[in-house]
């Protein structure tokens, strides 16, 4: 690429290029005169983008820092690439990370994204979606997981707070059982009637 060509995919002083003998994409920036290259193992432009913005965030820049500024979707992308791909949950954080970027886009910063009104809004989203409240709280700690991991690492100015949505538990149906009732289902006597058992020393008798 020459010196002056116009860098369509670029973050920061990254950008994407190809070596004239290989398909696949590499990350590219400059060291004072000398060009530096880094192959990001893929010739499919989307998967190299992401590993732009995964490269670009974790060098601790100025830019990177500002809240205000840097993308909610280059944060939670970034966290996938670097940390939870190679998780054993990585299917169900790929998923909710998906709706992290879905509902955010690729530019809104992480001070919009995580005031509590946008919150909601997207909370609302995934109630649309037919998610279960325990899987709501599941895809805010995904994006909570991905902020803390940011802002650990120098590459964010403060912590965000992202809130969780209340999960009812589920009254068992019908009532409890009765002593009498326990007894009649272990086929056991009833305490302090049957078997010379005194009120105080019964005790259920477990299954080996």
């Amino acid at each position: 690429m020459g010196r002056y060509t116009k860098r369509e995919h670029a973050a920061g002083k990254f950008w994407l290029d190809k070596r004239p003998n290989s398909p696949a994409w590499c990350i590219c920036w400059m060291d004072g005169r000398q060009l530096r290259r880094k192959s990001t193992g893929t010739d499919d432009l989307d998967a190299a983008i992401q590993e732009l913005k995964a490269h670009y965030l974790a060098g601790d820049t100025p830019d990177v820092q500002d809240v205000t500024r840097v993308p909610i979707a280059d944060i939670v992308q970034a966290y996938y690439l670097q940390h939870g791909q190679h998780l054993t949950s990585r299917k169900w954080l790929k998923y909710a990370i998906d709706h992290w970027v879905r509902f955010f886009g690729d530019l809104e910063s992480v001070w919009a994204a995580t005031r509590p009104a946008r919150i909601e809004r997207f909370i609302d989203e995934l109630r649309r979606r037919e998610l279960k409240p325990s899987s709501i709280n599941n895809v805010l700690t995904a994006g909570k997981a991905a902020l803390s991991r940011s802002w650990r690492r120098g590459e964010l100015t403060r912590q965000v707070h992202v809130p969780s949505v209340k999960v009812t538990k589920m009254q068992p149906k019908g009532r409890p059982l009765s002593v009498e009732e326990c007894a009649a289902v272990k086929g056991g006597p009833i305490p302090g009637r049957c078997g010379g058992v005194k009120p105080g020393q019964w005790r259920p008798q477990l299954e080996r």
